[in-house]
């Protein structure tokens, strides 16, 4: 496992919690993981080790089984997007991509912005999958703008990427030819 601490850990584990933490892994459900690691410690009446040592054991898990692990789902693909946001209540006027995250990776999550009382709707994620998709899921920014464009272009309204923390640049609203430069500012 690499990490003797999470290695320690994982030998104090029952054959039946250690199948229940690897489903977890394999299903790709970390926090759930790092639950039933906890849960079974309380049932054999000891202390439940800290977050940070559960989260441990479970990448290491995450690694040994890394053969086993269900496949992500696909990314988002622009058909799928223009299909949900044609199925929202109501008319979008403008779409936003978003930065977000957690303990696997960066999220952009796509939204269309509603007249109230819908306001924003998400309607589709690109994951920073580590490439283990078989797409190009280094260029998360691009793959989220690209498709906040066509989105945009399609309804014809305005798509921005919300300012904020990510790996990738932020920009104000854009559409095509507002530049004078001829830079519509994404991408």
């Amino acid at each position: 496992m690499g990490n003797e601490e999470a290695a320690r850990l994982w030998a104090q584990l029952s054959p039946a919690a250690r199948e229940r933490v690897d489903a977890e892994v394999v299903g790709r459900r970390r926090l759930h993981a790092v639950l039933a690691l906890r849960e079974a410690f309380r049932e054999a009446g000891s202390r439940p080790p800290g977050l940070y040592a559960c989260q441990a054991v479970v990448a290491a898990r995450g690694e040994d089984l890394a053969d086993r692990l269900e496949p992500l789902p696909p990314p988002d693909d622009v058909p799928t997007l223009l299909a949900r946001a044609a199925d929202l209540p109501g008319v979008p006027f403008a779409f936003e991509a978003e930065w977000d995250g957690d303990t696997q990776g960066w999220i952009a999550d796509l939204y269309a912005v509603l007249p109230e009382p819908a306001g924003r709707v998400r309607i589709g994620s690109f994951r920073d999958g580590g490439g283990d998709r078989g797409d190009d899921s280094g260029d998360l920014y691009g793959r989220a703008a690209e498709a906040g464009r066509a989105l945009g272009a399609r309804f014809a309204v305005p798509f921005r990427f919300c300012a904020g923390d990510g790996p990738g640049p932020a920009t104000a609203p854009d559409r095509p030819g507002d530049d004078p430069a001829g830079d519509d500012g994404v991408g």
